[in-house]
């Protein structure tokens, strides 16, 4: 059946009763295509009946579905003309992991961050009614990305305008709850139904308009309506901020979700939340049972591999070092505790850990004011996601110079996820800042120091490190601190590379080849990237005709545009050469693929020591 669907309009063909079995094909596929591509796994299976619902009542592209965060749109894309495509998922110039305009009409915006969806109808739905346009917009957004404040604005703007949006609050916990029963059911459908409206509308007409004294019997009516409400469990945040709300809705039974969205569809007047309670993981029993482990899963993880730690592994290990020795330290991060390795953290340090939900911001403004008080957080979040946070950071941190440390995992190149969660822009960003220390270790053993000076400081640091496997290599590690602000790896007299972050190795391999050919490369290992040391850098250039700076990271506002500003205001004339991420949004596929077309390998770096 499933082979059968090339367009929506295929899919409105098919009797409703057999709609479960199309779910059931379509969650086998996303499994196979998942253990071969990797992906978002738990987050897909759990939404399968409800986006062929969506699909089935409403007609894309001229109606709006937008996902929150986009990671739940396979059955989306496989339903909109992409099953031929999907075995390409998350590859290199394959279909992307999340929503992309540029990939089809019916992914109405490019998404990759939470909490956004509401705010994005909003715009449908308002320049709709500004041009006169038709169709409807809905927003499918989880339990989770419910808690970014991004969302709540949005909420607060449908309802103050009465804008004609759909809003499905998708709450993936573990089970159905026993609200969802008979009475719920029967009380959707009477909230939904015409008759209700009607008998709604018939009773406020004579009262607000044409008997007198309807001031009085508007407020009358209004404390009335306002006590059935509460009395059917109707009334809640959502009510309150000018919606109708319908629910609880069982996420899995389609023709209950065909019925509701039906109406929803006919007569929406005003904003609706639909609050529909979904199963994560739902179809495959390992995801099921353990949904934050199969949330984002690697190709082939069905296959038993050996684990290397990461970064991110060994900054988890060694902060829960440190809090064991310091009572003073405690962790932050926005909804990441598995991705950032602070569940480690959690578990040995419950009082002293804090998820603060998608709240980038507040992570960050809260922490400051730890800090204040006597504390010395370490706040874990991606770099891509640290982002929505650079206003507070920048007021909250970098002002008051509060010691904070601020652990900017993912940074650089990420792979699969593509342009929305690439961290290629936190170097340029933090090393804006006054009174920012920016740090960047070389392999897994610079991160450990970096991250024991840093609490010795009184003062805000960022440590920025990839999504990678962590290396240790074999160099001198001089203890961190502004005396070595760089590690002069070895001497040379050819071409000289200051390298920034783990590409390191590449460099010192590639640089033992160029021996062999008579070309002698000078290497630094640059550890302060903020404030940077280029007095000292100064001395070290003078002794090369040529300096190849190596950074992950955006050329505007790096490390080798400040070194060249400083050299020709010093009269040192040098061949300035970086080898940086370009000016544009790098589109997904494997990490290592994508840094070696960026010139970050081993035998790039071979190529510029033997060009002269």
């Amino acid at each position: 059946m499933l082979a059968e669907i090339q367009s929506v309009e295929d899919l409105k063909k098919i009797p409703i009763h057999q709609l479960p079995e199309l779910a059931e094909e379509i969650r086998a596929k996303i499994i196979e295509t998942v253990k071969e591509n990797g992906g978002h796994l738990a987050s897909n299976l759990g939404v399968v009946e409800l986006t062929v619902a969506l699909h089935y009542v409403f007609s894309s592209p001229s109606d709006k579905i937008i996902f929150d965060v986009g990671h739940q749109s396979y059955t989306h894309k496989i339903l909109t003309g992409r099953y031929d495509k999907i075995d390409t998922l998350r590859q290199k110039d394959g279909l992307s992991g999340f929503s992309r305009r540029s990939e089809s009409a019916h992914d109405p915006v490019d998404s990759g961050h939470a909490s956004s969806s509401v705010s994005q109808a909003a715009g449908f739905a308002q320049s709709n009614l500004l041009l006169g346009k038709s169709g409807r917009v809905i927003a499918v957004i989880g339990d989770g990305a419910m808690t970014g404040g991004v969302a709540m604005e949005g909420l607060n703007f449908c309802g103050q305008n009465r804008l004609p949006v759909i809003v499905i609050l998708n709450d993936n916990e573990m089970s159905i709850d026993s609200s969802v029963s008979p009475v719920s059911r029967y009380i959707n459908h009477v909230a939904v139904s015409e008759h209700y409206r009607k008998f709604m509308d018939d009773l406020k007409r004579p009262l607000l308009y044409g008997l007198p004294f309807n001031s009085l019997l508007k407020e009358l009516f209004n404390k009335i309506d306002k006590g059935i409400r509460v009395l059917i469990d109707y009334d809640n945040m959502f009510t309150q901020m000018g919606f109708d709300y319908i629910g609880p809705i069982d996420g899995h039974n389609i023709e209950e979700l065909i019925y509701i969205l039906q109406k929803a569809q006919k007569q929406i007047t005003k904003p609706v939340l639909l609050y529909v309670k979904t199963k994560k993981g739902r179809g495959y029993m390992p995801a099921e049972d353990d949904p934050v482990s199969y949330h984002g899963v690697a190709p082939k993880f069905y296959l038993p591999k050996e684990k290397k730690p990461s970064y991110t592994d060994v900054f988890a290990a060694k902060l829960c070092a440190l809090a064991e020795a310091h009572q003073d330290i405690v962790a932050i991060t926005a909804a990441m505790e598995s991705g950032t390795g602070l569940s480690s953290f959690h578990r040995r340090f419950p009082d002293r850990f804090f998820d603060v939900g998608i709240a980038e911001q507040h992570a960050v403004t809260f922490a400051s004011t730890l800090a204040y008080n006597g504390l010395h957080p370490v706040v874990a979040i991606y770099s891509t996601f640290f982002m929505r946070a650079v206003d507070q950071i920048c007021q909250d941190i970098a002002i008051s110079n509060a010691p904070v440390i601020l652990a900017i995992d993912r940074a650089g190149i990420v792979g699969m996820d593509g342009e929305t969660h690439n961290g290629q822009f936190d170097l340029s960003i933090f090393r804006m800042f006054p009174q920012m220390t920016v740090l960047v270790p070389a392999d897994g053993r610079e991160l450990e120091l970096m991250l024991e000076w840093a609490y010795s400081q009184n003062r805000a640091v960022a440590i920025r490190y990839p999504r990678d496997e962590a290396l240790f290599l074999d160099i001198e590690h001089p203890p961190v601190n502004e005396e070595t602000p760089f590690i002069n790896i070895r001497n040379g007299k050819d071409v000289l590379f200051i390298v920034v972050g783990t590409m390191l190795d590449d460099v010192i391999k590639a640089a033992d080849i160029a021996k062999d050919s008579g070309v002698e490369c000078g290497i630094i290992c640059l550890r302060f990237i903020k404030p940077l040391p280029v007095d000292k850098l100064s001395e070290e250039i003078k002794k090369y005709n040529r300096v190849v700076v190596v950074e992950e990271n955006i050329s505007n506002g790096s490390v080798a545009q400040e070194l060249s500003l400083n050299m020709l205001k010093e009269g040192i004339f040098v061949k300035m050469e970086n080898v940086c991420i370009p000016d544009r949004f790098i589109s997904h596929g494997s990490r290592k693929a994508i840094l070696e077309e960026l010139g970050f390998s081993q035998d790039s770096f071979l190529d510029l020591m033997l060009y002269k």
